[in-house]
């Protein structure tokens, strides 16, 4: 493992202060028993402690249990305090109808907070590495993103550090192989019903054929876009000192919206937005260019509705950014009708389902989606847009 490009990342966005306890999750896996060992030794000459967290999701029955006494043993053997948690991410999926995948990322990083809340951890670190951020950006690229998206993994995240995030893949497991060390495999990885699994699997070594340091270049690329976009969101900051409060609103003058360049137009409309209550995450780029045609067309007045109750609405030279405190976009999952319709109470839409023969030649879209009847072996639920969406 080439371990400077470990100390140059972990120096440059101060994840191992002298003096901090820093806690590191742990699932058993390669990635983070590295991480685990790594940073056990890097402790002893850089003045700060460690700790071991392991989530267990519950996901896969025994095996599940396994991974946890192996990480409760592995902390033993080093003399690293380990403090351990479970949730049954199945059942909190399918109560707030959401995703598995995104349900067990929010338990376990709520699990990792708690913790080092508790024991009063300066840094929470995961084991995010190259490829998991070259993965990243290919997910993101072909769902849709802009720079920010392209920007890959944060190595820093608040008190979220992520030490080994310049490092491969394959440059972990020489490290397991020179130091002896052990892990567990997680059989859910060579499921290729899930996109990320089919990138890592499919995608990953055809795209390497191409170019065998396709992992390297994708992670300068990262940091070159990291910095760019770094600069961008600096000067759209200064250039937001223009939005003026209005009792719970924001104003804009369109002048200076019209003076700003795109790239950073676009991130003083996200500034606005924040401030009243609209988080970025809740935005498409959709919704961006809307604002920027209303701002820019002939048109004195207009206005664009966005999520969370929130409007965008140009009155000649000034542009409103507004919410509605009573709006809620908020309701409980609700089945869906088949071949039929439902409604939501307090939203203003309805939704028609139909059953149809798929055509011969399916048109790939990003709004078009078709599920064959037969196989549905669960109510389809009806709920509000949530964050991973």
């Amino acid at each position: 493992m080439h371990l400077q490009k470990v100390l140059s990342l972990t120096e440059e966005y101060d994840m191992l202060p002298k003096g901090s306890l820093v806690l590191c999750a742990v699932s058993g896996g390669a990635d983070s028993i590295c991480l685990l060992h790594l940073l056990h030794t890097l402790s002893q000459t850089m003045g700060f402690s460690l700790a071991c967290a392991h989530y267990n999701h519950m996901l896969r029955g025994e095996n599940a249990e396994l991974d946890a006494a192996f990480v409760t043993d592995f902390c033993n053997t080093l003399n690293i305090p380990v403090y351990t948690g479970r949730g049954d991410v199945k059942d909190a999926a399918c109560k707030a109808g959401r995703g598995v995948e995104e349900t067990a990322r929010t338990l376990r990083y709520a699990f990792l907070e708690q913790t080092a809340a508790e024991i009063g951890a300066d840094r929470i670190a995961t084991a995010h590495t190259a490829d998991d951020n070259a993965e990243t950006i290919l997910m993101r690229l072909i769902r849709g993103t802009g720079l920010q998206g392209l920007c890959g993994i944060p190595p820093r995240r608040g008190i979220i550090v992520r030490p080994l995030l310049m490092i491969e893949r394959a440059e972990i497991l020489s490290y397991l192989k020179e130091h002896c060390l052990s892990h567990r495999e997680d059989e859910s990885n060579l499921d290729l019903s899930f996109t990320r699994n089919r990138l890592r699997h499919e995608v990953m070594p055809l795209l390497r054929s191409f170019n065998p340091r396709l992992i390297s270049t994708m992670s300068d690329a990262s940091v070159s876009l990291r910095q760019d976009n770094d600069f961008l969101n600096a000067t759209a900051a200064r250039s937001a000192a223009a939005i003026q409060p209005a009792e719970e609103n924001r104003v804009l003058s369109r002048d200076v919206l019209l003076r700003l360049p795109p790239a950073i137009a676009s991130r003083v409309l996200y500034l606005a937005l924040e401030q009243i209550g609209v988080r970025r995450q809740a935005l498409s780029t959709s919704h961006i260019k809307a604002i920027l045609e209303l701002i820019h067309g002939n048109d004195p007045s207009g206005r664009v509705t966005l999520p969370r109750g929130a409007v965008v609405q140009r009155v000649y030279g000034e542009i409103l950014f507004a919410k509605d405190s009573d709006f809620s976009d908020s309701f409980s999952p609700i089945p869906l009708k088949i071949d039929g319709e439902t409604t939501a109470k307090g939203v203003p839409w309805r939704i028609f389902s139909t059953i149809s023969e798929m055509p011969a030649e399916m048109i790939h879209s990003g709004n078009t989606f078709w599920l064959k009847y037969d196989m549905i072996n669960k109510l389809l639920m009806v709920r509000p847009r949530l964050e991973g969406d």
